[in-house]
């Protein structure tokens, strides 16, 4: 998932926890089946500022109102790269319910989006 953010700074921290909160949030509650959704929660690693932008390491348990309506984790791997002359930010997320160790994020390193982004 990619979000390009017309801004003067780059986004903190909190403000991506809240806001990716609130996008698993409302992304899942409006099916009809289920009565109850428990509120997603957030686990941040400290970012890392790097040459190449910010990274992050995370853990977001939500409801999967679309398919299992159970609670799940998913890892997640971010990076932000704030651009000072366009005044705006690019976040990249790589979203995967399995470990970091699970061959997906072999996968998921390989992509290029933005060169060197990758959980080593």
């Amino acid at each position: 998932m990619t979000w390009k953010v017309k801004t003067n700074q780059e986004i903190p921290l909190y403000e991506l926890e809240y806001n990716l909160l609130h996008y698993f949030d409302h992304l899942m509650k409006p099916n009809y089946w289920a009565q109850e959704f428990p509120l997603p929660k957030a686990e941040f690693k400290a970012p890392i500022t790097t040459k190449k932008g910010t990274e992050y390491e995370a853990q977001l348990t939500f409801f999967d109102g679309f398919h299992t309506g159970k609670v799940i984790t998913s890892y997640i791997l971010g990076q932000q790269i704030f651009n000072q002359a366009t005044k705006e930010t690019i976040i990249i997320f790589k979203i995967s319910p399995k470990p970091y160790t699970e061959a997906i994020w072999v996968k998921l390193n390989a992509q290029t989006i933005i060169t060197g982004f990758k959980k080593d």
